[in-house]
């Protein structure tokens, strides 16, 4: 059977030589800028002692967008008095105050960005130790 018109073929297309099989591979930089799996050490840290009274709440920790983690312990207190801590000064204030309550030689990890509030049990001033360890501004 022959088909009453003519049939041409379409040119095959042209494709640009594959570089890399050519030898000559496109080199292109890459600078990593941020790598989630490095874990790093703080940039900054700073050492507070604090003598909390049952007065008046005190801001032990500034709010910060890069912290890390804040170390707070009571070195010791007197008569099984405690601290509450909040990030909240009015739930410190009054008779019964609301927060997280420590008692002497415990270790609270903060890794939150809101400030810290202390505020004592007892009359007398109970040491509240801070550790801050924040991260630097990346460039």
């Amino acid at each position: 059977m022959t088909l009453p018109y003519e049939f041409e073929a379409d040119e095959p297309e042209g494709y640009e030589p594959n570089l890399a099989e050519a030898g000559s591979p496109a080199v292109v930089p890459v600078k990593v800028m941020f790598d989630e799996n490095i874990n790093v050490a703080p940039a900054f840290g700073s050492c507070q002692t604090w003598q909390i009274t049952n007065a008046q709440p005190v801001q032990i920790i500034q709010r910060q967008y890069r912290r890390n983690k804040a170390k707070i312990w009571v070195p010791g207190a007197f008569g099984g008095a405690t601290v509450f801590f909040n990030t909240k000064v009015e739930p410190l204030m009054g008779a019964n105050p609301q927060g997280v309550q420590m008692a002497a030689f415990f270790v609270l990890e903060y890794e939150a960005q809101p400030a810290l509030y202390a505020v004592a049990s007892a009359a007398g001033p109970i040491a509240v130790c801070v550790l801050d360890m924040l991260y630097g501004q990346v460039q």
